[in-house]
């Protein structure tokens, strides 16, 4: 009879574990709307000075992934490997993806795929752990998100080639404001 009752209990923690898993996931899923306005906007500061037309980087957030509802990723049609010529079977460039999920525990981590060629099979790595879902703050997401950005663009990350930009300053948004000097007597 003791065995019983010990299956139950661990049945009934199990139960425990499950929904407070399920509500962590539900918590991060409704935050991520929240959250991803300001992904944005670093995005497209980052997409108006890459001078790589082919590659476009975007925001994703859709509810019915709950495994991965957040991510952010280098799209393109077709990139031919560098060095590569248009031949019978052709070698395409997978871009670089983050993927931010809510874990068993509760915790917020995020994951990257480097950029590769089509042919060969990239593993999620694990980049960053933002804590628990409630703590998860936009500062440090946003954070994550240059992290990810500056490696994919120009290190570990890029692949065959570091990716190319043009001067910030050259882009009308991005452009400071000009120096105003004053000749004190």
């Amino acid at each position: 009879m003791g065995d019983a009752v010990a299956r139950m209990v661990d049945f009934l923690r199990d139960q425990r574990r499950r929904e407070a898993q399920a509500r962590a996931c539900r918590r991060w899923l409704e935050r991520v709307s929240l959250l991803a306005a300001p992904l944005q906007q670093i995005v497209d500061v980052f997409q108006a000075s890459l001078d790589e037309p082919e590659w476009t980087v975007t925001v994703r957030t859709d509810a019915a992934r709950v495994q991965f509802p957040l991510t952010i990723s280098f799209d393109s049609s077709r990139i031919l490997l560098p060095g590569r010529q248009l031949s019978d079977a052709p070698e395409f460039q997978i871009g670089a993806s983050a993927l931010f999920r809510c874990e068993a525990e509760g915790v917020v981590r995020g994951y990257r795929f480097p950029f590769h060629g089509m042919k060969r099979a990239s593993r999620a790595e694990l980049f960053t752990e933002l804590g628990e879902v409630d703590a998860v703050s936009a500062d440090d997401l946003a954070h994550a998100v240059v992290d990810f950005l500056e490696w994919a663009a120009a290190g570990k990350g890029s692949g065959q080639r570091r990716l190319r930009f043009t001067s910030p300053l050259s882009q009308p948004a991005l452009a400071a404001e000009p120096v105003k000097l004053r000749i004190a007597a």
